[in-house]
């Protein structure tokens, strides 16, 4: 689509304040081609001047250096990427079946080397190839996956406590759900609608996300901490990029 095409479009669909997020869209672009200090990206190891912005013309926001030109995959993908490649061959005996739900096109490169099965699912409208799934309501055979991978998704959903149960159900022995979400550090999980935000239902928080999906184990890793400032920048990585390791309970 053409620069005036994206335009009209953004006019017709959001009204005229998306002139002003997308000429900044389009400043940040060229800026960063220009004076862009180098960028490497992990998930397909495409190295590029600098990432593309990001353009939410819902909200009216421009998240700079946040894209991939090569396979679009945003700041959370490439640190995920990084985090799956080494926990996953350290925690289960390859291959193994993956359920990815709701699931990103560019992690699945790097899940799929893991995998035995790999199955993709989507909740709205699942394009060719994927599962129609509610997360709340699997109605899947039980013990079927290893491991089930969501990003981003159980915020969205009222009743997360409900969705992990259910999930976990459909794990075998030794299983895990790996959940990527943002969360609040010394703060309690806030749960309600926010019509501003897709529809977003819970904000974690660290002060009580270890129990909140008892009995199941829930761990907070930190996906970035193990990157120095100089390595975030290269890989565009964001600072406190949080992902949630949760387990049935042992024993």
């Amino acid at each position: 689509m053409s620069v005036v095409a994206t335009y009209r479009s953004g006019v017709r669909e959001h009204g005229f304040g998306a002139i002003g997020t997308l000429t900044r869209y389009y400043a940040a672009r060229a800026v960063g081609l220009i004076t862009g200090p180098g960028r490497e990206c992990p998930l397909c190891d495409a190295t590029v001047r600098e990432f593309l912005p990001f353009v939410e013309l819902r909200y009216g926001f421009v998240r700079n250096r946040a894209a991939c030109p090569s396979c679009g995959a945003l700041e959370r993908h490439r640190a995920y990427a990084r985090f799956y490649r080494d926990f996953i061959p350290a925690n289960f005996m390859l291959p193994i079946d993956i359920l990815h739900a709701s699931a990103e096109e560019s992690l699945g490169r790097v899940l799929g080397r893991f995998a035995r099965r790999y199955d993709l699912t989507d909740y709205e409208s699942p394009p060719p190839g994927h599962i129609h799934l509610d997360i709340c309501e699997p109605h899947l055979p039980p013990a079927s996956y290893d491991l089930i991978v969501l990003n981003h998704v159980l915020m969205c959903v009222a009743d997360d406590r409900r969705a992990v149960r259910a999930l976990s159900t459909l794990l075998r022995p030794g299983g895990m759900i790996l959940a990527g979400e943002g969360i609040l550090r010394g703060e309690r999980t806030a749960s309600q609608r926010e019509a501003g935000y897709g529809g977003r239902y819970n904000q974690y928080g660290d002060a009580d996300i270890a129990t909140r999906f008892a009995p199941m184990e829930t761990e907070v890793i930190d996906v970035s901490a193990d990157l120095a400032p100089s390595e975030r920048a290269r890989f565009g990585i964001a600072d406190h990029e949080t992902l949630f390791v949760i387990r049935p309970p042992r024993g």
